[in-house]
């Protein structure tokens, strides 16, 4: 008899929980919930149940082997890894965004006290009591793209290794090995070579992953691509909050060219999403970009590299205003179309790829 705590029953709470086919024999002991009905429900299900609302301290003084997370709330990492240092196995049904730090804390805190921990029924981890089609199986014949692998514990490395290495795995419950064809993509933030010489990747599953390097620059390496990024985001958020905004004044594009985005998209998104949110009127004016934040990098580079780098930004500028005419971009930057010239074949700058077609 596995004695279990339930947190966030919400509707199909009884249903989730004979899903979990390893706990043969289950005496649910609480429901916690905030919504009165859920709590009625459970009520329905299990006569006498504990019924309370939602609090981590529940983790900790209930007397259960386990406990189940079925709804999404946004405390659910406090949640389950309180209940994994107190020592509780935890179930987790629904799925919840777990940033990488928080998964792996989960995943070694289990793998530390010998507990089972699931999440979502997809990602399974260290003695999973159910045998269910994980990743690997939902994507075979096809891509699975891992990201920030970078960052993924030394134990999960060798499981990966070894299925990319086998083209097999046993699933969990089973004795029989499921054969995959999978194209693996992933991507990281870090330098994967220096992490193998720190002893925190391993060298084999690197050269297993590093078959064709694709090197994205960071956003200010690629400063031609920080306003049709803007653009679209702005269109994108528009469409989201349901608002009508159409663009970006000549200030405002001036800050965001000017800004290093040490964040790169995401930061620039991001950026992009609060102007939408806060603007009153059609157009983003720069006050709503970044504000918050300096726009220009805190070391300063040399004169000349920093000039170079000013005049190729605002050349990047003008003609995304004037949409590749060069005649009006001279104009707004107060210059002979023949000295214009000079300066766009200076830095390789082509016109005709300014224009919208």
């Amino acid at each position: 008899m596995v004695r279990i705590g339930v947190i966030g029953f919400g509707y199909w709470g009884p249903n989730i929980l004979r899903n979990f086919s390893g706990l043969e024999s289950v005496e649910v002991k609480y429901v916690c919930d905030l919504n009165e009905g859920a709590l009625k429900r459970a009520q329905r299900a299990y006569p006498g149940v504990s019924l309370t609302t939602c609090s981590r301290d529940i983790t900790r003084a209930a007397d259960v082997d386990a406990v189940a997370i079925i709804t999404p709330v946004a405390t659910h990492y406090e949640l389950a890894r309180e209940a994994l240092e107190n020592g509780k196995h935890v179930f987790v049904e629904k799925p919840f965004t777990y940033t990488v730090d928080e998964a792996k804390r989960l995943i070694e805190i289990a793998e530390k006290k010998s507990l089972r921990i699931m999440i979502d029924h997809t990602f399974l981890f260290t003695g999973a009591v159910r045998n269910s089609k994980g990743l690997f199986a939902q994507t075979d014949g096809g891509t699975l793209f891992l990201d920030e692998i970078g960052d993924m514990p030394l134990s999960l490395q060798a499981k990966l290794l070894r299925v990319l290495q086998e083209r097999q795995f046993y699933p969990l419950g089973s004795e029989k090995p499921l054969n995959v064809d999978i194209r693996l993509i992933v991507a990281t933030n870090k330098d994967l070579e220096a992490e193998v010489r720190k002893g925190s990747f391993r060298e084999d599953l690197f050269y297993r992953v590093h078959v064709i390097p694709v090197r994205i620059p960071p956003l200010r390496e690629r400063r031609e691509d920080i306003i049709p990024l803007a653009e679209h985001f702005l269109r994108k958020t528009s469409e989201k909050m349901k608002k009508e905004v159409k663009g970006l004044t000549p200030l405002a594009i001036q800050k965001l060219m000017l800004h290093d985005w040490p964040g790169n998209v995401r930061e620039l998104e991001n950026a992009i999403e609060y102007a939408v949110v806060t603007s009153r009127s059609e157009v983003i004016a720069d006050e709503a970009i970044l504000p918050f934040r300096e726009t220009l990098s805190a070391s300063p580079k040399p004169f000349k590299e920093a000039k170079e780098d000013f005049e190729k930004e605002y050349l990047n500028w003008v003609l995304q205003i004037a949409e590749g005419n060069v005649s009006k971009a001279a104009g707004m930057a107060g210059k002979y179309r023949a000295d214009f010239y000079s300066l766009l074949r200076k830095y390789d700058l082509k016109p005709e790829d300014f224009k919208k077609t």
